[in-house]
């Protein structure tokens, strides 16, 4: 699992100053976290869920609907939804 489906639809504090042992670097390395606290230190930052991103990854990794609609969250429809816009070099 990564970063991003690990705080999918989260929202986060965001410290000013990012101590050693935060657990912001354990998920985004210590230079992208204190990049992070400059810009957003201080605030509750949202991590949107990024289904449809997720859901394209899966379906090019050879994931049936049905897989994908349990990996994401979502109904088969909407999966099915997410893809009929992809174009078809995509859709391999």
């Amino acid at each position: 699992m990564d970063t991003a489906e690990r705080l999918s639809g989260a929202t986060i504090y965001v410290p000013s100053g990012i101590p050693e042992d935060h657990w912001l670097i354990g998920y985004l390395g210590r230079e992208v976290a204190e990049t992070l606290a400059r810009i957003c230190g201080g605030e509750n930052v949202y991590i949107p869920c990024a289904r449809t991103m997720r859901a394209i990854l899966l379906h090019q990794r050879g994931l049936t609907i049905p897989q994908i609609a349990a990996c994401v969250g979502s109904t088969q429809y909407s999966v099915r939804r997410i893809l009929r816009h992809l174009s078809p070099e995509r859709q391999r």
